[in-house]
């Protein structure tokens, strides 16, 4: 590996292990989604040429205590798109320079879904959800630590990623390039607690 990824892999490890430490103490069982659980399946490692990590609990689990909480561990809160019932996903940077995304799923009667917002102008957001299959969460080891991940691991990447799964894209667009998403309307910023924060980014 070269120094660059070296240095990005023990990154993103010391941000789980202290992203871990949060939903422990929230009681809150989270795993790997998107690329990160890509790295973690087709390259047993980090991705080289990703910038953040992203891991998905289950909106029943929401606890209101999960901001505070974040923060008073030292991430700060970047962005906190939607409400709990509806739909919500948040991003939180870390002291070592990385945004965690942290995606909330929904269960439906065939299907997992979690949101995803793009910004618009007039303060509005389209609302956009992707869509997963069902699944179960298993135990399994990355970067030398415990933690989980879907069971049905390579269902899940190909609805997300498509068939092309295992060649290696730099250009990916995260809000336009999963073949998963799916429109469904457009929020206004006041009535859907948008909150964006730039006051991370000197981090």
């Amino acid at each position: 590996m070269s120094k660059e990824a070296l240095l990005f892999r023990n990154r993103v490890r010391t941000l789980l292990l202290d992203a871990k430490k949060v939903f422990d103490r929230l009681g809150i069982r989270v795993w790997l989604g998107s690329g990160t659980l890509l790295g973690w399946f087709r390259e047993c490692d980090t991705m080289k040429y990703t910038s953040d990590v992203d891991v998905e609990m289950w909106a029943k689990d929401y606890d209101p205590r999960i901001i505070q909480t974040f923060q008073d561990a030292g991430f700060c809160l970047r962005r906190n798109y939607g409400k709990p019932e509806f739909g919500l996903s948040m991003a939180f940077i870390h002291n070592v320079g990385i945004k965690l995304d942290v995606y909330f799923d929904y269960e439906s009667n065939n299907h997992t879904w979690y949101l995803v917002s793009r910004p618009m102008r007039q303060h509005n957001y389209q609302q956009i959800k992707g869509i997963l299959p069902r699944f179960t969460i298993c135990w399994t080891e990355f970067l030398e630590m415990k933690i989980s991940v879907p069971c049905e691991t390579e269902s899940y990447i190909e609805q997300s990623y498509g068939k092309q799964w295992t060649q290696r894209i730099q250009e990916w667009d995260s809000l336009k390039s999963p073949p998963n998403l799916v429109g469904v309307g457009i929020w206004n910023k006041t009535d859907s607690m948008m909150f964006e924060s730039h006051r991370c980014d000197h981090w």
